[in-house]
Parts: C-alpha cells; structure tokens; sequence
C-alpha cells in the first residue's frame, strides 16, 4: 500500500479508491464467512468426538467384568470419565482447529513467499531451526514438570478423600484445624509446579517473541537502507513480465 500511495496531491494513484474499497470489502465478507465455517465445523466435530468417545466409555464399562469394580471404586471411575468427557467437549476440537489453522497459515505464508521473494528463505531457515531448539530446550523442563504436577496431585486427593471419609471421628475429637491445615499445605505443595509450568510457558513465549522480533527489525532496517527499486516488488513482476515476452517472441 506505501509502495502503491502516489507521491503527491496531484499524482495519480496506482490503484483506484473503488478497487481498494472492492477488495477490501471482499476480503472481509470472505473472511466473515470462512471464520463462521470454521466454528461450525469445529462445534460439530467435537460434538461426535465427544458423543463417540462417550458411547464407548459406556459400553466398556457396562461390558466390564465384576472383579474390575472389586479393584477399583466405581464412584472415582465415574469422576474420572466425566472430567476426560468434559475436556473432550470443551477443549479437544478448539485445540486440533486451532493447530490445524496455524498450519494452514505457515504453509500458505511460505507459498506465496516462495512465488514472490524467495530469499525470505535465507531468513526463515535459521529462525526455524533456533525456534525448535527452543522448544526442544523447553520440553524437557515441560515433562518434568507435568509429572512433578502428577505426583503432588495425589497427597491432595488422598488426604481429602480420607478426611471425607472420617469427618465424624475428626469432629469428635476437635481436629478440623489440623486436617484444615495439612490440606492447605498440600494444595500449595500441588499449586508450586503449576506456577512454574506456567512460568516456563512465558520464558518460551517471551524468547520466541524477542527473537522474532529482533530477527524483524534486522530484516526491516537491511530493507530500508537499499533503494526502493530493490525493495519494490513491481520492478520484480515487471522484469519476469519483460523476461516472459523476450522468450516468446524469441
């Protein structure tokens, strides 16, 4: 668009107003519409993911043979399949649509730069690489974490599901201070690793983010230090223009 702006009043303009009003209007209808498809396919996919995912949960289960709930309580099977339930419904199908449109975009971006300026590439290669070391770097310190967060959930479950149990012996002897307290200290034993899982998400985010930047703003003043027939892509769509019709008149 700065490329295409007339350098003054009375110049005339490249591109009229009505065709960038056409376009853009265009492109936001366009928009509009993919974005509602979109969350129409997403709702329905994670409504028969959910609706499958249940039906068989519930034939495993009424199928099961009786010493499976001699071993394992019912009640806490039943918990456990209705948080699994629950995050199929709400998180699954906004997680796979949300990777599946960021992949859709990096390819996009790449073909239609691979068309115009393929020395993007020059560029692209090593921040990829960086970026994936970085990721590397920090899945490492994500497992960790995520079965750290594992081990201190389990004190917590245990301990409220015994004091539920002995509530009345508990009462009896004047103890709820004290279960009070141990389940205080065990949700903040189990709340540490979920600040730092957290606190290792931002220390990527924040490193991918710096070195985009940084990689873009390099980029940027290299751009604008060379003359802007370099940098204008009309000069480069002219020359295959004129190189086109050389070869066929040749």
């Amino acid at each position: 668009m700065a490329l295409a702006t007339p350098v003054s009043a009375t110049a005339e303009p490249a591109i009229g107003t009505f065709t960038l009003m056409v376009v853009y209007v265009s492109l936001a209808i366009g928009s509009s519409f993919t974005t509602l498809a979109r969350a129409v396919l997403a709702a329905i996919a994670g409504y028969k993911t959910a609706t499958m995912l249940f039906n068989q949960m519930h034939l495993s289960f009424i199928r099961a043979p009786m010493s499976f709930f001699d071993s394992t309580p019912s009640g806490r099977i039943l918990n456990r399949a209705s948080t699994d339930q629950s995050t199929v419904d709400m998180s699954i199908s906004n997680l796979a649509w949300g990777f599946t449109y960021d992949l859709v975009q990096l390819l996009g971006i790449i073909a239609v730069m691979s068309q115009a300026a393929w020395q993007v590439f020059i560029v692209l290669i090593p921040v990829m690489a960086a970026c994936i070391w970085y990721q590397r770097y920090y899945s490492a310190s994500a497992r960790e974490l995520a079965r750290l967060t594992g081990i201190c959930q389990a004190p917590v479950i245990q301990h409220f599901s015994e004091t539920i149990s002995g509530s009345t012996t508990i009462s009896c002897f004047e103890q709820e201070s004290r279960f009070n307290e141990t389940n205080m200290q065990l949700i903040d034993k189990f709340s540490q690793p979920k600040l730092y899982s957290a606190s290792a998400m931002e220390w990527l985010s924040f490193r991918l983010d710096l070195l985009s930047s940084t990689i873009f703003a390099f980029c940027l003043a290299f751009l604008v230090s060379f003359p802007s027939s370099i940098a204008d892509p009309r000069e480069y769509f002219n020359f295959n223009s004129y190189t086109l019709t050389n070869h066929s008149h040749s």
